[in-house]
């Protein structure tokens, strides 16, 4: 088995492991929709023999919803799914001429992730603002989505090697994974106030 496969793998166990540990916090769900593409594309490929990425842009979609608040969400509930919608017909349509399906794909969730970003970077300042804390793990957030975007970006542009760029990655990726089964959202000793 090549390093990228086994990459691959244990990033995916590493990851199946977080929603259970982050159960009845706040980003269960976030975590449990985010890593449901990863599983759902695995399984694709191993059963089907399917290369296909559909997954990951409606996934995407769904874990950013589920950072959202339910006011939020009750409010623009038409529009979300209208969008959500129109996300996964992108994701299946193959007739759109002269945009490869990477290209459609990485672009969507280059977009969701850059808005998932934003929502926990709202967080990490209202935080330190109203209440004067940091949070290491919203922190650790921050850098596993900025990681996710740059993935993305370097996917689509072809800015640096691929295969090392995923491996270098994915390794953060898989470090993050560990962090976030280790410890709960929740946890004291990651907070910090200052007064």
């Amino acid at each position: 088995m090549n390093n990228l496969l086994f990459l691959i793998y244990l990033g995916v166990i590493v990851w199946a492991i977080v929603p259970i540990r982050q159960f009845k916090t706040k980003y269960f769900f976030y975590f449990l929709f985010w890593v449901s593409a990863d599983i759902a594309t695995l399984l694709a490929r191993l059963v089907f023999h399917s290369g296909t990425n559909f997954f990951y842009a409606p996934c995407s979609f769904l874990a950013l919803c589920a950072l959202l608040e339910y006011k939020y969400i009750k409010k623009y509930l038409i529009p979300s799914t209208i969008l959500f919608i129109i996300i996964c017909a992108i994701s299946i349509d193959t007739s759109i001429r002269g945009i490869p399906e990477f290209q459609r794909m990485g672009i969507s969730i280059c977009i969701i992730h850059l808005m998932i970003l934003l929502v926990f970077l709202k967080q990490f300042i209202t935080a330190y603002i109203k209440k004067n804390l940091i949070n290491i793990f919203l922190i650790i957030l921050i850098f596993s989505e900025i990681m996710t975007v740059t993935k993305f970006l370097n996917y689509l542009t072809g800015f640096t090697n691929d295969y090392l760029y995923y491996n270098i990655t994915n390794s953060f990726e898989i470090i993050f994974g560990v962090f976030f089964v280790i410890f709960k959202a929740d946890n004291k000793r990651l907070i910090f106030q200052f007064k």
